[in-house]
């Protein structure tokens, strides 16, 4: 697999140039887990651990990342040294940690901020999830999904049109595949798309249906109607197409890095 196919670029290419005397080859984090990252590069897959420096200067790499890695001779594992600069990044505060930031996306392209038609949609939800993404440098578009349960599409539609300033908005079934052929044009082959919204919107259905196959786990809402957090680990997955798709957990509040001010300033 070729590192253009991942996502690299010149931007990259020019911050990774200082590693390249020290033996070290470029590398994209795919999946992480508690201290441990799937990574992808010119080679296949590897395991990655950060470096002590890493690590304990609180500069461990999100899914999205390049890094540079040092492999580890006669096995698929590497130790990653640095973490280089991020193009675009979307982040959060810590639950409960008022000045602590957490990387839930780094290096995309796109983000697609999902709600769900059935009792999801909120407003005051979507323009966080809104602020939090124009301020990520990446580009958003509001899918609107379980269209098929919803007898008031058209009007939720408008609302958030209303408060969308122009990005895109398109409602979907991920049943019925209804308008999901619109969403195609934003898959572009090397191009990073972030899923973002509450759990049980159907995230990780929607990757599915893009995969062709169910490679995400997905489950049924739970009896109270909230979402069930089916997926547990961030994680980017190369689309047939292409294009690489990043899913998240669910997140049941946005706490915005930017605070309050930024959100009313933009919604005032």
């Amino acid at each position: 697999m070729d590192l253009e196919s991942l996502g690299w670029n010149e931007f990259f290419s020019a911050h990774f140039e200082q590693y390249e005397g020290e033996g070290l080859v470029p590398a994209r984090v795919a999946v992480e887990h508690h201290g441990f990252y799937e990574l992808v590069g010119a080679e296949g897959r590897l395991g990655g651990i950060p470096s002590g420096r890493l690590k304990f200067g609180g500069e461990e790499p999100a899914v999205g990342d390049w890094v540079a890695v040092e492999r580890v001779e006669g096995e698929r594992k590497a130790v990653i040294q640095a973490v280089l600069p991020r193009r675009t990044k979307f982040v959060r505060k810590e639950p409960w940690r008022r000045t602590v930031v957490q990387i839930v996306a780094a290096n995309i392209d796109g983000v697609f901020l999902v709600a769900g038609l059935d009792g999801d949609f909120k407003v005051r939800r979507l323009e966080r999830y809104l602020t939090a993404a124009w301020e990520s440098g990446a580009e958003p578009v509001v899918v609107l999904t379980k269209r098929d349960l919803a007898d008031d599409v058209d009007e939720r539609v408008a609302e958030a049109e209303a408060v969308a300033f122009g990005v895109p908005v398109h409602a979907v079934s991920n049943v019925s595949g209804e308008g999901l052929d619109e969403l195609e044009r934003y898959l572009q082959p090397a191009r990073t798309v972030a899923l973002l919204g509450s759990s049980g919107v159907g995230k990780s259905t929607l990757a599915n249906c893009f995969l062709g196959h169910e490679v995400l786990k997905t489950a049924a809402l739970r009896a109270d109607g909230r979402g069930r957090h089916t997926t547990t680990r961030r994680q980017l997955v190369h689309l047939p197409g292409g294009a690489l798709l990043l899913d998240t957990p669910g997140l049941r509040e946005l706490q915005l890095w930017a605070g309050e001010d930024s959100l009313e300033e933009t919604f005032a």
